[in-house]
């Protein structure tokens, strides 16, 4: 039998609200719908993250991005380069860029083609 993932359905929900950037707390809201049926989703912790820096709440982004990377490790998944692109970010805003340079290429090496792998070049210039 091959049910529908709901954890990983309230997860993609929750990014293309981040995406759109019209309804951060329905984001949040289906963040959590996914992680209370996986908790030991890097993907998911990640998605936290991703949530609190388009908040302007880079402590907490910082926290849930620097576990899922954490987590991802061994990992060969690239939809998880996410993490590395706004942990990036993060440090960035933080103006820690050593780690932002460190994060932005380990990006690069999951995801050369990835969605932000030419803003990712750029902010590395």
């Amino acid at each position: 039998e091959n049910r529908p993932s709901l954890d990983f359905a309230a997860y993609r929900l929750s990014c293309l609200y981040v995406k759109t950037g019209k309804d951060l707390k329905r984001a949040m809201d289906f963040a959590q719908q996914a992680w209370l049926q996986d908790s030991t989703n890097f993907l998911y912790k990640g998605l936290f993250g991703v949530i609190y820096y388009h908040k302007n709440d880079f402590k907490n982004a910082k926290m849930y991005l620097e576990q899922a990377v954490e987590s991802q490790q061994g990992y060969l998944d690239k939809d998880a380069a996410v993490n590395h692109y706004y942990l990036g970010l993060v440090y960035r805003e933080l103006r820690l860029s050593v780690e932002s340079k460190k994060q932005f290429k380990e990006y690069l090496q999951r995801a050369p083609q990835g969605e932000y792998a030419q803003t990712v070049m750029k902010l590395m210039k």
